[in-house]
């Protein structure tokens, strides 16, 4: 009976035992959410991270495995308090929300287990900055009746979801001018001062204030309101269309605009005077102060140093008070559908003109040096913003049609206007192309030669200075390259400028001349050597022996032509003269892309130690 009694006893052990040790849940986790200031201090506790586990005696541990690439919290792994770390990306105005991944594991010794949620961190907006508002101007004519729209003061505010008052601090005790707190919109209230010809000028004081609703923050600026003599104003309107610049008998029209920049309907017009683009309309009388100058002719190209075989058409839009120059060129012109674009959202004229061209500036990686106006700019005069406008002009060129070009202009505009910033990359890589094949020194002598015959002083701008600074800054590799290879089927390819030594054996009596040439480009090369050589050439592709000249009866000049683009190569054998006295040096003279003089040369030295190839009937 004892035995039968122990038996089942111990039955029962071995079933009741194993299941007390067994781990038949996960932990249990929800996706959880936090609210969290911005900017919160390091250590700051984001809230605890809650799970179970419905096994008994299970402690459990935390951790975060995806989500905190900034490091921005770190997690307690035994308690699940989330705190800060890093606060650097509790920045409302760029991040609102970070989600976390959090792993929670048991500590079960022979089957653990585990379980994951997301935790979101939303982050609460503060009030960090107060509106920036910035001294504005505006204009109004004489004898405006009430209500006419004097202009509309801009503000801005960093912080997101606040809204904008503003208020007449001071100036306008006499209140002949209407704020609007909510649009800030300045119309005329007492038209009985602006019919007074005493009072041309009016100065306020405006302030504008956030709406936060614990800690309301604000600004001040000064509000400028000019009052113009009269509804009509006669003006001379003269200067320089330049691209290069546009030839005798190109067209200038100059329509008037509106404040809002809308067409009067108004429009005058002339010709240029001369091949130096001025042009000239005297006493133009105008009703108001914004027009848009167009101009539209053939142009000199500094580029190919030719006349544009076709018409461009540039624009330049200007604030006529007080102002002397109006020239057009291409900033006024890359400028012009920005402008638009900025005083359509409320901007004012003049805040918009300057950033559109420091935006424009910034896309080449220039910073304007003497803060002319892109209508005062002259690619004939000194100066560094001259300068700047030359190396613009110069770089968007290229080696384009005038068809190509206009084309091309219209891209970077269209990607332009809405944000100030070149978005397209591959324009920037069109940019770049273009500039990097281009000779500067041919260019300055076309330019040179240019306004010398035209009979006029001139002093063309250190424009080579922003081009190889352009080039350097400007982020984007060229992809245009010519390509030599190191070598070829039979041997070195003697055209490679890295190859500056050709040891020459009977088992190495060939060679090439191999180049890759990219879309668009060009290359013509001259092989210049003494009369104890001689090259013999064969079977070839896209590659042709233009000529041979000798000067002075020892000096030999090879000159090779590659007539397509892609592949162009020959295979060389080169011949010496008996003579001990032999030369072993070689001249290879590069012209790419048309260019007249060399873009660049190097000297290869050949080694015939060896045994060369001697044949001395071609030396008789």
């Amino acid at each position: 009976m004892k035995t039968q009694l122990l038996q089942v006893f111990s039955l029962l052990v071995i079933l009741i035992l194993p299941s007390c040790d067994r781990n038949e849940n996960p932990p249990v986790i929800a996706d959880q959410f936090f609210y969290l200031d911005e900017n919160s201090r390091i250590g700051t506790l984001v809230g605890t991270v809650e799970a179970r586990d419905l096994d008994e005696q299970q402690s459990l541990t935390f951790e975060i495995v995806e989500g905190n690439s900034e490091h921005t919290f770190t997690l307690e792994w035994n308690t699940g308090k989330l705190l800060v770390r890093n606060n650097e990306a509790l920045d409302f105005e760029t991040t609102q929300r970070i989600d976390l991944q959090i792993l929670v594991c048991d500590n079960h010794s022979n089957d653990p287990k585990e379980s994951s949620a997301n935790i979101s961190v939303v982050l609460n907006n503060l009030n960090e900055h107060a509106p920036e508002i910035k001294d504005q101007r505006f204009s109004v004519f004489k004898g405006s009746e009430a209500g006419t729209i004097i202009g509309k003061v801009i503000a801005t505010d960093i912080d997101s979801d606040q809204s904008l008052t503003f208020k007449m601090e001071a100036g306008n005790e006499a209140k002949v001018i209407q704020l609007d707190t909510i649009s800030g919109l300045i119309t005329v209230k007492d038209e009985s001062w602006f019919d007074d010809s005493l009072n041309q000028e009016l100065v306020c004081m405006v302030s504008v204030c956030d709406n936060d609703s614990a800690q309301a923050m604000k600004n001040d600026a000064l509000i400028t309101i000019w009052v113009m003599e009269t509804l009509s104003t006669t003006i001379d309107i003269s200067g320089y269309a330049q691209k290069g610049p546009f030839i005798l008998g190109s067209s200038i029209a100059i329509s008037e605009l509106t404040d809002d920049l809308q067409p009067t309907g108004r429009v005058f017009s002339t010709q240029i005077a001369d091949n130096s683009g001025i042009y000239n309309l005297p006493a133009v009388e105008l009703e108001s102060r914004y027009i848009l100058i167009t101009a539209d002719g053939f142009y000199f190209n500094e580029r190919s140093g030719e006349l544009s075989e076709a018409q461009l058409t540039i624009h330049s839009l200007v604030d006529t008070w007080d102002r002397e120059s109006f020239n057009i060129n291409m900033i006024s012109h890359l400028q012009k559908d920005r402008i638009f674009e900025l005083v359509k959202g409320g901007m004012g004229f003049g805040e918009a003109k300057r950033r559109a061209q420091s935006e424009i500036l910034d896309i080449f990686g220039f910073t304007s040096m003497d803060q002319l106006a892109s209508e005062e700019m002259n690619i004939a005069r000194s100066g560094d913003d001259n300068a700047m406008l030359l190396a613009i002009s110069i770089i968007l060129q290229g080696y384009r049609t005038t068809g190509e070009f206009s084309e091309f202009m219209s891209r970077l505009i269209i990607d332009f206007r809405g944000d100030g910033i070149l978005d397209d990359e591959s324009i920037g890589e069109e940019l770049i192309n273009a500039i990097n094949t281009a000779n500067l020194q041919d260019i300055r002598q076309a330019i040179e030669q240019r306004y010398a015959g035209l009979g006029i002083e001139y002093e063309i701008p250190d424009f080579e200075k922003y081009i190889d600074q352009f080039i350097e800054n400007f982020g984007i590799e060229p992809t245009n390259q010519f390509v030599y290879p190191a070598s070829g089927s039979n041997g070195l390819n003697y055209l490679n400028p890295e190859v500056n030594v050709a040891k020459l054996n009977w088992d190495e009596v060939w060679g090439h001349f191999i180049v890759d040439v990219p879309e668009g480009r060009s290359l013509k090369f001259d092989v210049i050597h003494d009369e104890t050589l001689y090259i013999s050439t064969f079977s070839g592709t896209n590659l042709v022996w233009g000529n041979y000249e000798r000067i002075d009866g020892t000096i030999g000049h090879n000159l090779f032509e590659c007539t397509s683009t892609g592949e162009c190569s020959v295979d060389v054998v080169f011949v010496y003269s008996p003579d001990p006295a032999r030369s072993n040096l070689v001249t290879f003279d590069y012209y790419e892309d048309g260019a007249s003089t060399p873009t660049f040369s190097r000297i290869l030295q050949i080694d015939a130690e060896g045994g060369p190839p001697i044949d001395s009937t071609l030396f008789k």
